[in-house]
């Protein structure tokens, strides 16, 4: 909000309208994945997000240094939001089942680290924060980047317990 508004001058209603721009593809991203969790393989299902996120973050990264504009980034951040919809309930769902403990326990760790992540997110852009989206695709690119390593670096390729 700190961008849109001291920097591009929008109002608070401005800001909301726009931030439902960027989440809405978030809804979307995640009733493509309702879809195809059937007829796809999770591992598609990743790496179809994954590619969202990644031209979503490298789209970021270049217009926000290219165009003065806030449109260019505003679609560079929709596909970010779709293809992160497309990832998070699949990695959500394999990380609750990889964990041997009960699941009342797993639900209870899991939310804390996401809690948590979210947290330290939020305090690095804070840092980080020049009020511009050059700075801020710079950050973002960095944790989707480790995200990706992580992911490509499992050993394993995932697999779901058919829901019962």
């Amino acid at each position: 909000p700190f961008i849109l508004v001291s920097h591009y001058g929008y109002s608070e209603l401005g800001f909301g309208g726009i931030q439902a721009l960027v989440f809405g593809p978030f809804v979307l991203g995640a009733r493509f994945t309702h879809r195809r969790v059937g007829s796809q393989t999770i591992a598609s299902l990743l790496k179809q997000g994954f590619l969202w996120v990644a031209l979503g973050a490298l789209l970021l990264l270049i217009l926000s240094r290219l165009s003065a504009s806030l449109w260019p980034v505003v679609v560079s951040m929709m596909l970010l939001t779709a293809g992160g919809a497309i990832v998070e309930g699949p990695l959500s769902r394999l990380a609750m089942e990889a964990s041997p403990q009960p699941l009342g326990q797993t639900v209870a760790v899991f939310s804390t680290l996401f809690g948590l992540s979210n947290g330290l997110a939020g305090l690095v852009i804070s840092v980080c924060n020049d009020k511009t989206f050059a700075t801020l695709s710079i950050v973002m690119a960095v944790f989707m980047a480790l995200g990706l390593l992580s992911y490509a670096s499992s050993r394993t390729p995932p697999q779901l317990r058919p829901v019962s």
